[in-house]
């Protein structure tokens, strides 16, 4: 009898300290799994946070390079232009130029001066040719080239005295004209004087109409 109240009393006592526990209180495993739960979402959450700051500092990164390689190209673009309008305007420019050159150089070709050396004898330059014109009652007894004194020399027939005559040519390649008379000698002589060597010239003589042309051709 005794044993089985020992034993009832044990049975209560039990009862009574289970009946007195909370079913619902956390246990402590559940308290650690609560907070390592709780520690990764955090971690979760700055691994979320780093990787969208990481797309967006990728994204800016990205932008930007997009933006410099568009300045890049545009200046590219301002730059071909430039040059390209800085060449249409030097060939504008030497066109120009060329034109001014080529006009010049056709006033040149056409203009003549008239130089009066004497009453039978005149000359005139046009361009790069001297001509000079003599009476025709005179005619050529005989011409020379000296090509180190730069000399054409022309000697006419003629019983006739007058003095030396020197006239000096206007012209960047004719240098002057000579005429004197050898009237004990029965002719009297034209020499033209030349600015260039004699080979940068070729001379023709009318000898009908006593006519001398001297035409540059270097």
């Amino acid at each position: 009898m005794k044993i089985i109240f020992i034993s009832t009393i044990s049975i209560l006592l039990s009862l009574n300290i289970y009946a007195r526990e909370n079913p619902f209180e956390p246990t402590d495993t559940f308290k650690q799994i609560q907070e390592q739960y709780n520690i990764t979402q955090q971690q979760l959450e700055l691994e979320k946070e780093r990787i969208e700051q990481e797309e967006k500092l990728a994204k800016e990164i990205a932008q930007k390079k997009i933006e410099e390689e568009k300045l890049k190209k545009q200046k590219e673009l301002e730059l071909l232009a430039k040059q390209e309008l800085e060449k249409k305007l030097k060939l504008e420019i030497e066109a120009k130029k060329l034109a001014e050159i080529q006009r010049l150089e056709q006033i040149r070709l056409n203009k003549v001066t008239n130089y009066n050396i004497i009453s039978f004898i005149n000359a005139f330059t046009k361009g790069d040719t001297l001509i000079i014109k003599i009476d025709n009652k005179f005619k050529l007894k005989s011409q020379e080239i000296k090509h180190k004194r730069r000399k054409f020399i022309f000697d006419f027939k003629a019983k006739i005295n007058f003095y030396t005559n020197t006239t000096n040519i206007e012209h960047k390649s004719f240098k002057s004209i000579v005429i004197g008379s050898h009237s004990d000698k029965n002719f009297f002589r034209i020499v033209v004087n030349m600015d260039e060597p004699i080979t940068n010239f070729e001379e023709s003589i009318d000898v009908e109409n006593s006519i001398i042309t001297i035409k540059k051709i270097k």
